[in-house]
Formats: C-alpha cells, sequence, structure tokens
C-alpha cells in the first residue's frame, strides 16, 4: 500500500510515461515545423488533424516558435470555438 497523499506506483508510472510522450509530440512537431520553413520560409502550413488536442499541441508549438496559427474547421462541423 502506498503513503497516503502521494501516488501509487500505477500512476506515477502512467504520468511519467503519459509526459514522455507529450514531450515526443512537441519535439516532433517542432522539428517538422522547422524543417518546412527552413525550406520555405514563406509559405503556409497546413494539417490536417485527428483531434482537438493534437490541434492544441500544434498551436502551442507555432506560438512557442513566434509563428501565426490559425485553425479551419469543416463547413459540416461549424464554425471554430
Amino acid at each position: 500500500m502506498g503513503v497516503p497523499g502521494q501516488p501509487g506506483p500505477d500512476l506515477s508510472v502512467s504520468l511519467t510515461l503519459g509526459l514522455y510522450l507529450l514531450q515526443e509530440t512537441l519535439e516532433t512537431w517542432e522539428e517538422r515545423l522547422l524543417r518546412f520553413f527552413s525550406v520555405s520560409p514563406q509559405a503556409v502550413y497546413t494539417a490536417m488533424l485527428d483531434n482537438s488536442f493534437e490541434r492544441l499541441l500544434l498551436h502551442a508549438v507555432c506560438q512557442y516558435m513566434d509563428l501565426i496559427s490559425a485553425s479551419k474547421c469543416p463547413a459540416a462541423l461549424g464554425p471554430s470555438q
């Protein structure tokens, strides 16, 4: 049994793995954007993302890299909030 007020071993492992995957995802986006804009500095990068969390991460990386970003939802889904 764990110490009261501290996460158990399963939760600690899950949190550590989650943070590792998040960092890896952010680094992957940063590398993709660096490669893309190194070749075409004035181009517009577009991506079709699977979910809103990925879109949030991409916007965060763009902000970190001092890039302008915008989201556009397909017309069938309505405007982005």
